[in-house]
């Protein structure tokens, strides 16, 4: 980022070595920090920046797990939110990323939430993309069954639209 300070390591077994001595609830803290200053510098272009903000977010989740500490239910929605945005961004150059990041986003919401659904959704797409039928009719009727539970009228009657897409191509 321009005008910004940047440092680096001659090698990557330096850094390595360097980044475990750091005990994991330091870079837990750490990956946050990293993501609150990326949220801030980016301002409206979020989605150029996604990725990035969906490996620090996560990684803040994955190391204060491995620190034993406490789940963070907001930092998990973020996390999510962020995943699902890198695969919204992915979609069109790299269907099998999107289909990863959209996986990450599901194991991070909760399941029944309108969230949730509409990663469902999502899922369900990529799947069809890449001609997995089967798995694009499961994720469909899983999807339009949540996104109908919770009063989503308009997102579950797209589920329902995909699911009869993907029986014409079963």
């Amino acid at each position: 980022i321009a005008a910004e300070m940047e440092y680096s390591f001659w090698h990557a077994l330096i850094r390595d070595v360097a980044y475990g001595q750091i005990p994991r609830s330091a870079r837990a803290a750490k990956h946050e920090a990293a993501a609150d200053w990326l949220e801030q510098m980016a301002g409206e272009r979020m989605a150029d920046h996604a990725d990035l903000l969906a490996h620090h977010t996560t990684e803040a989740l994955a190391l204060a797990r491995a620190a034993g500490g406490p789940s963070d239910p907001k930092l998990e929605v973020r996390a999510a939110q962020y995943l699902v945005l890198a695969g919204d961004r992915a979609w069109m150059l790299h269907v099998t990323a999107a289909t990863a990041r959209y996986r990450q986003a599901l194991e991070l919401l909760p399941t029944g939430s309108e969230e949730h659904g509409l990663t469902l959704l999502k899922l369900a797409e990529t799947a069809q993309a890449q001609g997995r039928f089967e798995d694009a009719r499961s994720h469909a009727e899983a999807a339009a069954s949540e996104l109908e539970a919770v009063g989503a009228a308009r997102s579950a009657a797209q589920a329902f639209s995909l699911l009869g897409n993907v029986y014409f191509q079963l």
